[in-house]
């Protein structure tokens, strides 16, 4: 659109345009139009002759600097706008980019005070931008898991989204929230304790509060450690601290000024919500970590390797990942190394049978680090130590084409993980062709043994070096050992595995948090993931109960979900607000992952049976169906497998003939016989050639699923 000559100059002075660079319009005009033809080149070389004639000129400062930052020219951008900004400290649009370039190219820590001057004058002026910083912010914590710091960037720019990306953000943070590989008492809302104190005190809190509000994490915090010089013995000061400290992505600081706050509180729940807070944190901000490290080494022929491996009843080929086989370098093998031969054709009883992984080989026809020189590599990875040591012999010894990297970067840290945390990270290898339900058995014998054999006896650092076994004997662990419960029940729920709290409540003697007490009026909406779990579903109102089931399907943590469910079935009025077809899928769900067969069926059975009652929709039978035939083929013994099969062939197949080639696969895979002639559509031995959809396929490796790759 052509400016007006009384339209406000575009260089930021508050002047009308005809008053103020009424001469550089035709140019600027000209620039504009090069950019929307895509010849931002073009562009910078207008702008770059015309900086030339009017030095320091805001608007040529700025349109220079923007074009630089959508360039990745940042350092061209900052050097642009610090000229600027030293003529006009208060250019808003100056500011803003200025702030935009300082973070994409020097990260967070270094540009914060740059960031909370844009978020401090910019907000109400250019919101967009402010906005689309936040949205950035929250990327870069995410991707180094500081996830408190990632939804408080996601509120803040939802605070300040127009209509039209109002609903991106809230998408994102509904993602985030039902995101279960992150902590639940770190989703959802954490809000500011109320303030009792001084009247004084009183307005310095309301200050910091505003703060908060617009981003400007760094001065709030400078303002409460003031506030808490004069009142060290507050419990929720120092909870406060902590949260702000977590949203600006100082992890280590928020965790000191939670223990802190536990330590003061006499509120027993309010202080074990600050206690679980602070282990979850310190978890990403310890120095005591085990590094995850991969060794690159040199190899000449990859089909030889392969070959090799192959023979190797050591290594066990892991099928790749379908995003993965997408990829330009793909791997062309992965292995898992075990620590011991595998007993071919015979399925693991207990798990003391089962082969553990001592790490992952990758091999790569081409370097992963030189993909444009053709040379094939390969990389080990695993925790560092003798488990790594021994896959590195293993490897050596399985192949003589291998040979260790002389590069600079042949041993690298791929990640670390807090010391505090190894038991979780077990991993082992049992194939596919065992039935799922002696598979699923086992895991479930697995965590079991890694929580109470394991875990209860192994030193913490949040227990102050004690195992869990030893804090119960010291009263002065007390709020500790209950914390560290409910942090390893996240741990749990973020690998699908559901605790029995009280039964490792028994065995230790702990305070679990008490039930929360309520009345029609109590206000969930700013409850946190943890208050809303000892919520007594049980004496809610049926208002209240949906309210709760909704968070409860957000955060899906399974013993609350469960508690929930049973009285949104219960009550009559409440299943007429619900969406009953979510709620029998999320039972089988969970039935099926804590191995519990017949209830999964129960559940599969209410949802075909409410499914008649509706519109009785093929799609949605089928799907029904094709799940029940999951759960069935978990136990290759099941009497209703083959009526299930038959009805199948005679009521599915005519309809769906695809189906019948799915169904060849899937009795392949599982090694199952069928009950009619399916012998034509056995086209491949692969066990699910084409990437073909199963309901619930299972990885064939349990504890930490994630394959490890050389960075």
């Amino acid at each position: 659109m052509a400016l007006g000559p009384y339209d406000p100059c575009p260089c930021g002075s508050g002047n009308k345009l005809k008053f103020c660079c009424h001469e550089i319009v035709p140019e600027m005009e000209k620039m504009a139009k090069y950019q929307e033809n895509q010849k931002p080149h073009m562009a910078l070389k207008l702008l770059d002759s015309l900086n030339e004639k009017y030095p320091e000129n805001p608007w040529i400062l700025t349109s220079l600097a923007a074009i630089h930052i959508g360039d990745s020219g940042y350092a061209k951008a900052k050097e642009a706008l610090k000229t600027l900004l030293n003529k006009h400290p208060d250019h808003l649009l100056a500011i803003s980019l200025y702030a935009t370039a300082s973070f994409t190219s020097d990260g967070y820590e270094a540009s914060r005070r740059a960031i909370q001057s844009a978020f401090q004058h910019c907000s109400k002026a250019i919101p967009d931008l402010v906005e689309g910083l936040s949205r950035g912010i929250s990327t870069v914590f995410f991707s180094e898991q500081r996830y408190m710091a990632c939804r408080y960037y996601l509120t803040h720019a939802m605070r300040l989204s127009r209509e039209q990306t109002r609903q991106d953000v809230f998408i994102r943070l509904l993602e985030f929230d039902s995101n279960d590989q992150i902590p639940y008492p770190i989703r959802s809302v954490h809000q500011l304790l109320p303030f009792e104190g001084s009247e004084e005190n009183r307005l310095e809190v309301r200050k910091i509060s505003r703060l908060c509000d617009i981003g400007c994490l760094g001065a709030a915090a400078k303002k409460l450690k003031k506030v808490i010089e004069s009142d060290s013995e507050n419990a929720g000061l120092w909870h406060n601290l902590g949260l702000i400290h977590s949203w600006d992505g100082r992890e280590s600081d928020a965790a000191v000024a939670l223990h802190k706050s536990a330590e003061l509180n006499d509120d027993y729940s309010s202080a074990i919500e600050s206690e679980i807070l602070a282990q979850l944190l310190d978890f990403n901000s310890t120095d005591d970590v085990v590094k995850i490290c991969s060794q690159k080494y040199d190899l000449d022929s990859v089909s030889k390797l392969l070959t090799e491996l192959d023979k190797n009843p050591r290594f066990a080929r892991m099928e790749i990942p379908f995003d993965e086989s997408e990829q330009e370098n793909s791997p062309a093998g992965i292995f898992q190394i075990l620590d011991r031969d595998e007993e071919p054709g015979k399925h693991p009883q207990k798990i003391e049978d089962v082969p553990n992984v001592l790490a992952q080989f990758t091999i790569y026809n081409k370097d992963w680090d030189q993909p444009e020189s053709n040379t094939p590599a390969a990389y080990v990875t695993g925790f560092e130590g003798d488990e790594l040591d021994e896959a590195c012999k293993l490897i050596e010894s399985a192949s003589s084409d291998l040979k260790k990297s002389s590069d600079e970067t042949a041993l690298n840290t791929v990640e670390t993980v807090s010391k505090d945390q190894i038991p979780f990270y077990w991993r082992w290898h049992i194939t596919p062709q065992t039935p799922g339900i002696l598979r699923k058995k086992l895991e479930q014998e697995k965590w079991h043994q890694v929580i109470f054999e394991t875990w209860v006896n192994q030193p913490l650092s949040y227990l102050k070096g004690k195992s869990p076994k030893e804090a119960a004997k010291d009263d002065s662990l007390k709020k500790q050992l209950c914390a560290s419960l409910y942090t390893l029940d996240s741990l749990c729920e973020r690998n699908h595995y559901s605790l029995d709290l009280e039964e490792l409540n028994n065995e230790l003697g702990c305070e679990l948090l008490p039930t929360i007490e309520v009345n029609d009026e109590t206000n969930f909406n700013s409850f946190s993931v943890i208050q809303i779990n000892q919520l007594p579903v049980e004496d809610l109102t049926d208002e209240q109960i949906n309210y709760a089931l909704n968070r409860a399907l957000l955060i899906s943590h399974s013993r609350f979900l469960l508690r929930t469910f049973n009285q949104v079935l219960n009550r009559p009025e409440c299943k007429k607000n619900v969406d009953l077809n979510r709620v029998y899928l999320t039972l089988t769900d969970i039935a099926q992952s804590q191995n519990k067969q017949d209830d999964a069926l129960k559940w599969i059975a209410a949802g075909l049976e409410e499914e008649n009652k509706n519109d009785k929709s093929f799609e949605n039978i089928l799907q029904w169906k094709m799940r029940e035939l999951a759960v069935r083929l978990d136990n290759p013994e099941d009497s209703g497998l083959n009526d299930l099969l038959n009805e199948f062939n005679e009521k599915y197949i005519p309809k769906v003939p695809q189906l019948k080639a799915h169904l060849a696969q899937l009795l392949q895979m599982f090694g199952i016989d069928s009950p009619f002639d399916l012998s034509d559509d056995l086209s491949t031995n692969s066990p699910n050639p084409g990437g073909i959809w199963t309901p619930d396929q299972e990885n064939e490796t349990s504890g930490d699923q994630k394959l490890w790759v050389p960075e």
